[in-house]
């Protein structure tokens, strides 16, 4: 019985997440800093599309770094697991389970 009731709560807190995340107002997601969107709104368009560009500039180095310790990550994990296989292999004592008496 408390097994269900913890699926039940976990399903619902779910729930919960996806509606509030849903039912939010859209300025939550933004600043919405009104010095800043005029000064951008008065500027002219080439400010603009620098800004645009920028902003395109700005989100390459943290993806990059992002993926680079993704791919580290993801090569460690990998060697960890074939010296894993290698110790197993090598002459280390074998420990028998004594409880099978067949």
């Amino acid at each position: 019985m408390d097994l269900i009731v913890k699926k039940a709560l976990k399903g619902l807190g779910r729930w919960i997440a996806v509606a509030a995340f849903f039912l939010a107002p859209p300025a939550l997601y933004a600043q919405s800093c009104a010095m800043c969107y005029q000064n951008a709104a008065s500027a002219g368009p080439r400010t603009a599309e620098a800004l645009r560009h920028g902003i395109l500039i700005m989100l390459f180095p943290p993806l990059f770094i992002f993926a680079g310790i993704f791919v580290l990550a993801h090569r460690r994990r990998n060697d960890t697991m074939d010296s894993e296989d290698s110790y197993e292999s090598s002459d280390a004592p074998a420990f028998d389970d004594s409880s099978d008496l067949s």
